[in-house]
């Protein structure tokens, strides 16, 4: 299965707009955003392998990743 991940590191032009789009709140944010761009997942905080096997994971999973 081949996953690909896009990451949003600063707030310059388009990214900063997709950021705000997204209803980025702060940092870290994760969004799992599947091929139609709807956001199936989102969790605020840093990741532990608790969140990523329980929240982000299966979100990935069900958008078709």
């Amino acid at each position: 299965m081949r996953r690909e991940f896009w990451q949003s590191h600063d707030c310059s032009g388009y990214r900063c707009r997709v950021s705000i789009d997204w209803g980025v709140t702060g940092v870290p944010e994760t969004f799992v955003i599947d091929g139609d761009g709807m956001i199936r997942a989102h969790y605020a905080g840093p990741l532990s392998q608790e969140i990523l096997n329980r929240v982000i994971l299966p979100a990935v999973d069900g958008a078709g990743g």
